[in-house]
């Protein structure tokens, strides 16, 4: 059988515990839909194993990203879910040197939730040893030596950073036209699932199945502390945070984006 000349053509790139691994296993579970052999390849972001290196050709940056779909079968969506893609802002020009035509899902939560849920997610397997507290204030310290590199504690410490979603969708937008951007909210994904999963095949322009993937939770924290007066700081602190993402929302011609 001839198959189609391989390319990756949708991302589900972000943000990191916004119910990314829910839509993946959604989307996972269409036939037109094919997945890597891990949810998250990290193929752009230099994680771990992942073998891209900007010197490498375009022929063999296809070629060793090819290696982590081994279920292609000639799918109309290739499809790679890294949530950290949105974060690092290397990665908007990689892709765009890779595929021009990449269709990019940005799945957003409320960033104080996402970032409690992101400490302890860190703190649950022991990458964490401070208090909340002080984790945050440490924070702008831990990451202003690794701002341009892919560190590891870019990776574990970003818990306020990630949530400023303006800056990183304006810096993919740089690369890539708002039309191949679906920006949505992981709370629609849970309050309103079938409308937004239709929302999603109608973007990557796949058909609806006849029957949805049920609403479920993938991956689901453990229960956390509520820490109240965190909270209450943190919704202040992302006040700005709020502002941009409403002008960035009637930029795009959008009610809101969060």
């Amino acid at each position: 059988m001839n198959l189609p000349v391989f390319q990756v053509n949708a991302l589900i790139a972000g943000t990191q515990k916004g119910g990314t691994s829910a839509l993946a296993h959604f989307l996972g579970q269409h036939p037109e839909v094919c997945l890597p052999n891990r949810k998250e390849a990290h193929f752009f972001d230099n994680y771990s194993d992942s073998p891209y290196r900007p010197d490498l050709s375009d022929s063999e940056i296809a070629s060793l990203y090819q290696a982590y779909f081994p279920d292609y079968r000639g799918q109309k969506v290739v499809l790679d879910a890294t949530p950290s893609y949105m974060y690092f802002p290397q990665v908007a020009e990689r892709v765009y040197r890779y595929n021009p035509q990449m269709k990019w899902i940005l799945l957003l939560r409320d960033p104080v939730e996402r970032a409690l849920s992101h400490y302890a997610m860190e703190y649950g397997r022991s990458f964490e040893s401070l208090s909340l507290g002080r984790a945050l204030l440490l924070e702008p310290w831990r990451l202003r030596r690794d701002r341009t590199k892919f560190h590891e504690g870019l990776r574990r410490y970003s818990y306020l950073d990630r949530g400023k979603y303006a800056r990183q969708i304006r810096h993919i937008l740089r690369f890539f036209p708002a039309d191949q951007l679906c920006i949505l909210s992981s709370q629609n994904l849970w309050e309103a699932h079938e409308e937004t999963l239709e929302q999603v095949y109608a973007f990557l322009q796949i058909s609806r199945p006849p029957q949805l993937p049920p609403r479920q939770r993938i991956f689901a924290g453990r229960k956390r502390e509520e820490y109240p007066v965190l909270r209450f700081f943190l919704r202040f602190y992302y006040l700005p945070e709020k502002i941009r993402m409403g002008y960035l929302a009637r930029q795009l011609g959008q009610s809101k984006l969060l």
